[in-house]
């Protein structure tokens, strides 16, 4: 799969459909090991092409007593326009308001 130094390659996935292309089965099934987040996935990769020795069901890592939004109440309301100019800068005047 290109990494011929590798002692494992183990690939983590998923997609949200019933099933996968050929192209992506062919380099599953390359790798030593898939891991996938659900029982549903792993049917949607096996049944695809993807060889079930190489399937792993390795749910998502997330400590719901940490995580959990009913646990979590928002102290600000969430200002998009000040989270956007501090990611990307302020607004940019139009070409139109510029020439005027």
């Amino acid at each position: 799969y290109g990494r011929d130094a590798a002692m494992r390659v183990v690939g983590r996935t998923m997609f949200e459909t019933d099933r996968l292309e050929t192209e992506h089965v062919a380099r599953c099934n390359r790798m030593h090991e898939v891991w996938v987040p659900t029982a549903w996935s792993a049917e949607v990769f096996a049944a695809s092409g993807v060889k079930r020795e190489k399937i792993r069901v390795v749910p998502e890592a997330v400590d719901v007593e940490f995580f959990d939004p009913v646990k979590v109440r928002s102290r600000l309301p969430l200002d998009l326009v000040a989270i956007a100019t501090q990611v990307l800068g302020p607004p940019q005047a139009s070409q139109e308001a510029a020439s005027a």
